[in-house]
C-alpha cells in the first residue's frame, strides 16, 4: 500500500467564498502543507443559502492499473455560531462529478464544536455514485471543496471557515509489464 497527498492547486468549477487575506485565490487560503488560522475562505452569506468552493488538484502521476483502496478527506474548519443559538453550517463538498455534501464532524465523530477551529477527515472507501473502487479517471476529473454558512441573527453573526483541505489517496501500485526488445534474426547457412 502507498499513499498519495493532493492539496488544491487551482479554482474549480464554483468560487463563492470570502477569503482572508484578500489577496490571491481562494484555494491558496487552503493548501498549506501546515495550516494557518491566519488565512482562510469563509462565508458571509446572511439570507439564504451558504457558499460553496470547489478546487482542483495536481495531476496524480499514478500508472493504469492502479487499485485505490480509498480516499479521506482532511480539512480544518471552524463553525460559526451566535449566542442566540443558530449555527452556522459547513460541509465537504467532492464532485467527481456526483456531490457529496457530507456534514463536517470531528476527528473522532462528535458533532462539530461552534467558534473555535478543529480538524476533521471523511473516508471514501469506494466512490458514492457507483459502489465500486475509486477509478483513476475519477481521480483525475476530482474537485474538492467546502460549502460553508453563515449563523445569522441581527446584529450578532459568526462566519463558518475552512482554512485547510486536501486528500489521500490510498492505493496499490499497478503492475506495468516490462518491455521486452528482440533484435531481428539473422539468416545461417
Amino acid at each position: 500500500m502507498a499513499e498519495l497527498t493532493l492539496r488544491p492547486n487551482g479554482a474549480g468549477d464554483d468560487t463563492e467564498h470570502h477569503q482572508l487575506p484578500d489577496a490571491g485565490d481562494n484555494f491558496d487560503k487552503v493548501n498549506e502543507v501546515v495550516p494557518s488560522d491566519a488565512d482562510y475562505v469563509y462565508s458571509s452569506t446572511v439570507v439564504g443559502a451558504g457558499s460553496k468552493d470547489l478546487y482542483t488538484l495536481p495531476a496524480h502521476g499514478l500508472p493504469g492499473g492502479t487499485i485505490i483502496n480509498k480516499i479521506t478527506l482532511h480539512g480544518r474548519w471552524y463553525k460559526g455560531y451566535n449566542a442566540v443559538g443558530f449555527t452556522g453550517n459547513c460541509r465537504w463538498v467532492v464532485s467527481f462529478p456526483l456531490w457529496d455534501w457530507a456534514e463536517v464532524v470531528t476527528d473522532n465523530g462528535d458533532p462539530a464544536p461552534f467558534s473555535e477551529w478543529f480538524t476533521a477527515f471523511r473516508v471514501h472507501l469506494v466512490n458514492p455514485e457507483t459502489s465500486e473502487h475509486w477509478t483513476l479517471d475519477e481521480l483525475t476529473n476530482m474537485q474538492i471543496g467546502s460549502y460553508l454558512k453563515y449563523a445569522f441573527r441581527p446584529n450578532v453573526a459568526r462566519e463558518s471557515r475552512n482554512g485547510h483541505l486536501y486528500i489521500v489517496v490510498d492505493y496499490q501500485p499497478g503492475i506495468v509489464a516490462p518491455t521486452v526488445t528482440t533484435d531481428p534474426a539473422t539468416e545461417i547457412t
